[in-house]
């Protein structure tokens, strides 16, 4: 019995020291999974916040399409038929100051 006891005691330490070892190895598994968890969270909140700008952007894009339209049928307005003749100085300075008035302006 004492002999037994002997061979077993070394084998006791071994499982002992295989048990230890396996607890601080799942410990470091479970710090390096929650730095994992860390890191996705920080890049599912990033996506979000691009998801949200981007479709910020694309509102505004939309909006500012809209606008230019409006201002292209205002400044349509505007537009000289260069075609018609002018005969009466008058008219004829009239025009050309409006066309350089214009040119100016854009």
């Amino acid at each position: 019995a004492g002999t037994l006891l002997t061979t077993m005691i070394p084998a006791i330490h071994k499982t002992s020291n295989l048990v230890q070892e396996i607890a601080s190895a799942s410990q470091e598994q479970n710090q390096g999974l929650s730095h994992i968890n860390q890191a996705m969270n920080q890049l599912r909140k990033g996506t979000q916040q691009n998801a949200a700008a981007a479709a910020g952007l694309a509102e505004t894009a939309g909006e500012l399409s809209d606008q230019a339209g409006q201002l292209q049928g205002l400044v349509g307005f505007f537009n000289l038929d260069v075609k018609v003749a002018v005969t009466s100085p008058v008219l004829k300075g009239t025009a050309t100051k409006a066309r350089r008035t214009l040119a100016i302006a854009m």
